[in-house]
Formats: structure tokens, sequence, C-alpha cells
């Protein structure tokens, strides 16, 4: 059940993780460059913003995904990542409590 418990909490942290990188590296891309019309990418080419004029002069932005696998792999390896350090997190905790019990005796 820890294990299941230690998945879950991965990924929460690898969802919010991701998501937040999206999202301020689209707000990066959109204020980073001050021509009128451009399309960059960013966070390893996964999301995009894009502005153009159209016919009345007004700017229009579009913003989104630009490749879905390059989102899942930043997704997994944050995934990974959190769900071996809260393993190594707990495992020098039951260390450390061992350690406590054992000079105690």
């Amino acid at each position: 059940m820890k294990i299941f418990s230690t998945a879950l909490a991965s990924l929460i942290i690898a969802f919010c993780l991701t998501g937040s990188a999206a999202v301020l590296t689209i707000l990066y891309l959109a204020f980073s460059n001050d021509a009128e019309e451009f399309k960059a990418t960013g966070l390893f080419d996964s999301v995009f913003f894009s502005s153009s004029v159209n016919e009345r002069n007004n700017l229009d932005a579009t913003f989104g995904i630009n490749s879905q696998l390059n989102l899942f792999i930043i997704f997994m390896a944050l995934f990974i990542f959190s769900f071996v350090t809260i393993l190594i997190f707990r495992a020098l905790t039951r260390y450390k409590e061992n350690l406590k019990s054992s000079t105690r005796e």
C-alpha cells in the first residue's frame, strides 16, 4: 500500500510540475518577443505561442501543445525523479529511526 501512495503522490507532483512548467513557458514565450507576428516554441518543443495580425488589424494570439510526446517524456522524468526521491527519503527516515532505537537499548 505504501508503494501505491508513493506512486499517487509522485503522479500528483509530476502533473503539477509539468503543468506549471508548460504554463510558465507559454507566458515567457508570449512576453519575450515584441514582434507583432511570430511563432515560438519552448519546453523542448512541447508548447507553442504564435501571434499574428488579422484582417481588422487586431492581434490574434494562439497557444497550446505542440508535441504531446515531449510533454509526456517530461512528465515521466518528473514522475520517476519524485518517486525515487520519496523512496530514498522514506528509507533514510527508517534508517534514522533504527539508529535511534538501537542507541536507546
